[in-house]
């Protein structure tokens, strides 16, 4: 479950490969200047965040319990890209009982979201728990949360956001339309397409 932390980590931001052209960037900047753009959603959340925490330490709590959360859901639609493509003549309907299948969904991500968060508060100890498995990639996290490191967990909270918006609007409103579009999103692809994003919130965080 905690594989969009993994791929995150062993990616490098580099420029991204150019054999082939990445369409799904190109949806990306058609929206980054409009309401839809996820990295203004990213924006709006992060100040919902601020405007929620009564002090410092329960900000970075909320922050960093929104990032395993969305991280997780993340992973979850990435699994659901590759479905898509394994089984693209029920595409249209998979989507529909992926978005209404939610429940269940939701309150195992909120226990694992738990979990992970008691192994960060404890030090990276866990004496046994269904999380333990996915515990060990977050283990670059534990010195900035030792730090308490608002910065780091900032940039981290609108880059998991970014991420997370737009693969939610890409799996529920443009393969919808363009159901050709799921044999796109290889997790190649989605890998390029997450270096694409990193170096766009660095260049936004640079120009705030």
């Amino acid at each position: 479950m905690m594989d969009f932390f993994k791929k995150k980590k062993d990616t490098q931001p580099a420029s991204a490969p150019q054999s082939n052209k990445n369409y799904i960037w190109d949806y990306f900047q058609e929206i980054s200047e409009t309401n839809l753009s996820p990295y203004i959603q990213a924006i709006t959340a992060l100040r919902g965040v601020e405007e929620s925490a009564r002090d410092e330490e329960e900000f970075l709590y909320f922050l960093t319990s929104d990032i395993i959360y969305t991280a997780l859901h993340t992973t979850v639609i990435e699994e659901m890209f590759s479905t898509l493509q394994s089984n693209h003549e029920y595409c249209l309907e998979l989507i529909s009982k992926f978005a209404s299948d939610t429940q269940m969904r939701d309150e195992l991500i909120n226990d694992h979201t738990t979990n992970h968060l008691n192994y960060l508060a404890n030090d990276a100890n866990c004496e046994g728990c269904s999380s333990c498995e996915g515990h060990q990639d977050l283990h670059h996290l534990l010195d900035y949360w030792k730090k308490q490191d608002r910065n780091y967990f900032t940039k981290l909270y609108l880059e998991v956001q970014t991420i997370f918006c737009f693969l939610e609007m890409v799996l529920f409103k443009l393969i919808p339309k363009h159901p050709d579009v799921a044999f796109l999103m290889t997790p190649e692809l989605i890998n390029e397409t997450r270096m694409l994003l990193a170096s766009h919130i660095e260049n936004k965080i640079r120009e705030a």
